[in-house]
Order: C-alpha cells, then sequence, then structure tokens
C-alpha cells in the first residue's frame, strides 16, 4: 500500500495502471506514477499568472522565471509549482504559453501569423451584413431602417422604431423559451424590447428555428443549429 495515496482515489486500486491514464504517465518503478512531462499538451496544466508582482515569498526570483520568464510573459508561482513537481518547462511548452498569452492578449498568434481577433471582427461583420439585408426583405423594410446592434448571444442584433415593431410583431406567439415574440417555425423572427443607455429600445434577429414551435422540433432544431452549430446556420450560411 504504499504506493497508495489517501488523497487520491484512484490510487486505492492495485489494479489500476497510473490511474486509469496510461496515455498521460507511466510508472516505472511500481510504486508511483511518472506524468509524461515531454508532452506539449502538459502545458495546459500549467497556470502561471502574469508579471513579476506575482512572485509570493515562499518562491524566489528565479523559482517564478526569473527575468527571462518575465520578458516571456512566462512567470509566477504557477511556473514555480510546476518546476517543483515536474522540473521545469521545455522549450515547446514555454512556446505554447507565450503563444496563448499573445492570442489571448490581442489575438495575433505567432505560430500561424495570422491575428485571430481581426478574423473574427471581419467574420462578425460579414455576418451582420449579410443578416441585415436577409431581415430587411423579411420585414419587407428597407435595410437602412435596420441599425446594427452588433453581434450579441452569437446573434446579429437590430434597432428598429416602435411602430415598425409593433407592426411587424403583431401576431408572433410568446413562449417558455426566451423573452419576447418569436414568428414562424424556420427562419424565425425574434422580436425583443428593453432598456438601453436609459432608453426603451426595440430590436430583431433571426433564429434558424423558433423554440416555441414544431411540437417540440423548433426546440431540438433551435438547440442544434442555433446552439451548437452557430445562430442562423442554415438560414444565413455564414457559421460564426
Amino acid at each position: 500500500m504504499a504506493a497508495a495515496n489517501p488523497a487520491n482515489p484512484q490510487t486505492w486500486n492495485r489494479y489500476a495502471y497510473v490511474s486509469n491514464s496510461p496515455l498521460n504517465g507511466t510508472d516505472p518503478a511500481g510504486l508511483s506514477q511518472e506524468d509524461d512531462v515531454s508532452d506539449p499538451n502538459r502545458m495546459l496544466y500549467v497556470d502561471p499568472t502574469y508579471g513579476p508582482g506575482n512572485c509570493s515569498a515562499q518562491y524566489s526570483f528565479q523559482d517564478c522565471g526569473g527575468w527571462t520568464g518575465v520578458w516571456s510573459g512566462v512567470f509566477g508561482d504557477g511556473l514555480a509549482r510546476y518546476k517543483q513537481e515536474y522540473g521545469g518547462l521545455s522549450a515547446d511548452m514555454v512556446q505554447g504559453l507565450q503563444r496563448y498569452k499573445s492570442i489571448n492578449a490581442t489575438g495575433w498568434d505567432p505560430v500561424l501569423g495570422v491575428n485571430w481577433a481581426i478574423l473574427d471582427a471581419l467574420a462578425q461583420q460579414r455576418y451582420s451584413d449579410s443578416m441585415q439585408k436577409t431581415l430587411a426583405a423579411l420585414l419587407q423594410v428597407d435595410p437602412s431602417e435596420l441599425t446594427p446592434l452588433g453581434v450579441v448571444g452569437g446573434n446579429a442584433n437590430f434597432a428598429i422604431d416602435q411602430a415598425t415593431w409593433e407592426a411587424k410583431s403583431a401576431g408572433c406567439t410568446t413562449g417558455p423559451f426566451g423573452a419576447g415574440s418569436r414568428c414562424g417555425f424556420l427562419d424565425s423572427l425574434h422580436f425583443e424590447s428593453g432598456i438601453i443607455d436609459g432608453t426603451l429600445a426595440f430590436w430583431v434577429h433571426m433564429d434558424t428555428f423558433n423554440p416555441n414551435a414544431g411540437f417540440g422540433l423548433g426546440l431540438l432544431g433551435h438547440l442544434f443549429v442555433d446552439g451548437f452549430l452557430g445562430h442562423t446556420f442554415l438560414a444565413d450560411g455564414i457559421p460564426h
């Protein structure tokens, strides 16, 4: 029982090899699991905090990464703890952490040489422009009467005046899934209203399926197509 860890029930089973996780570790001595620290994916388990102020007194400056860590953005208590347990980070793992920090901060991917934030903004703009024309045709209004509010919750929302909102949502139904009124089954229009910046506002967006219609089929379609694949994936043809 010397190899068992009371805090980890997986180790109590003497027939379980490396806590039932043979892809992530080995046990050459038969006494304790040794994790595969050469795997670059190990970086996913490191939780480094950035900035020299985040190195606790219990660790030395060098343990937390030193000046190299400060300059590269891989620095902090998380790195010190990882070094204590596994002996340090490989070059691939350091590169991966630097890549993650860069993408998270600015969108720039130094490995692929692209800026994901810019690509995402362009994709959302393309989707919004396409949906503005689609909604204008369905509502029988000029596209200029639909003011883009941005993509929120996967939907391109557009503000419309109260008179148009009331006229176009007349006859639509309300239901338990989502506020506002919904019209149709496929290419469903969803009319909503609320307070924006202290002013009562009215807006509309399109879902592929109306979750309140179709005797349950609408809800299933809404969850899968609008939720999983991306709102209006079928209606608009532009995944986002």
